[in-house]
C-alpha cells in the first residue's frame, strides 16, 4: 500500500497522522513498537498523541540522536520526553545514552527486531533519520541503529535507524511538513530520482507508505 495524503495545512496534517498512528495502536492485537523523529516536523504529532491514553503496551525508540546527553536541548529524546513521553503513563520509551553507546540500544532493539510504525519528517534535502544524500550511510546494509559519522549538519556525530531497519517496517509515515519541503517532494516523487539524492526513497518499496505533505491538492492527481 502507498498512498499520499496532500494536507491543506500544517495542523490537518498533524491532526491526520496522530489519528493513523492512535489507530494504528489501538488496533494492534499485541506489543507495539513505534520510531519517532525529532524536528519541528513532528512536534504538533507529539502534543497531540500527549493527549491519547492507549500506551500500555507500546515501545518506542528514536529514529536517531546526536551524540548529545539525553538532557541536551539537541536531543531527540528531551524533544519528544517534554513535549510526549513525560505526560502519559504506561509509555515504555529507550533513550540512546552516549556513556552506554550504540552496541546498548542496539541490544533494545534486537527485542523487537523491527517495527510496527515508523515515522520520518523529511529534510528540505530529501533526508530522513540521519541519512544524508550522498553520504555512506545511506548505503549502509546493516540491520539496526548504525554510527554516522561526519553529517552535513551539526552535531556531525549522530547515529540513525539504517535503511534496511525503516524500510523493514510494517508501516512508514512520511512527513513533508512545510512550503519549503516541496522540492524535496519534487525529488522524492520523481522515478529517475535516485534514493541516494533523496534518502526519502530508500523506503518506496515498504510494504506499507504513508505520505503527507501540507501542499494542499496542489500535487494531486
Amino acid at each position: 500500500m502507498f498512498e499520499t495524503v496532500h494536507c491543506k495545512s500544517f495542523e490537518e496534517m498533524n491532526s491526520k497522522a496522530a489519528q493513523v498512528i492512535v489507530k494504528e495502536i489501538t488496533n494492534s492485537k499485541k506489543q507495539f513498537s513505534l520510531a519517532l523523529p525529532g524536528g519541528n516536523s513532528v512536534k504538533g504529532i507529539l502534543e497531540k498523541l500527549a493527549k491519547q491514553n492507549i500506551w500500555n503496551a507500546v515501545n518506542v525508540f528514536m529514529v536517531d540522536e546526536r551524540m548529545v546527553p539525553i538532557d541536551s536541548e539537541e536531543s531527540n529524546f528531551k524533544q519528544a520526553n517534554d513535549l510526549f513521553f513525560s505526560k502519559v503513563k504506561g509509555i515504555h520509551t529507550n533513550s540512546f545514552e552516549v556513556e552506554k553507546g550504540i552496541d546498548d540500544y542496539n541490544k533494545k532493539f534486537d527485542a523487537i527486531k523491527k517495527f510496527d510504525l515508523v515515522v520520518l519528517g523529511v529534510g528540505e534535502d530529501g533526508h530522513v533519520a540521519s541519512l544524508f544524500p550522498n553520504h555512506e550511510s545511506i548505503k549502509s546494509k546493516e540491520i539496526g541503529f548504525i554510527k554516522v559519522k561526519n553529517a552535513p549538519k551539526e552535531p556531525k556525530a549522530r547515529i540513525s535507524l539504517s535503511p534496511k531497519s525503516i524500510s523493514d517496517a510494517k508501516l512508514i509515515i512520511f512527513l513533508f511538513a512545510s512550503e519549503s519541503k516541496k522540492n524535496a517532494y519534487k525529488k522524492f516523487a520523481d522515478e529517475k530520482t535516485d534514493y541516494t539524492e533523496c534518502p526519502a526513497k530508500i523506503s518506496m518499496n515498504a510494504e506499507n507508505v504513508l505520505v503527507f505533505t501540507v501542499f494542499g491538492d496542489e500535487y494531486a492527481e
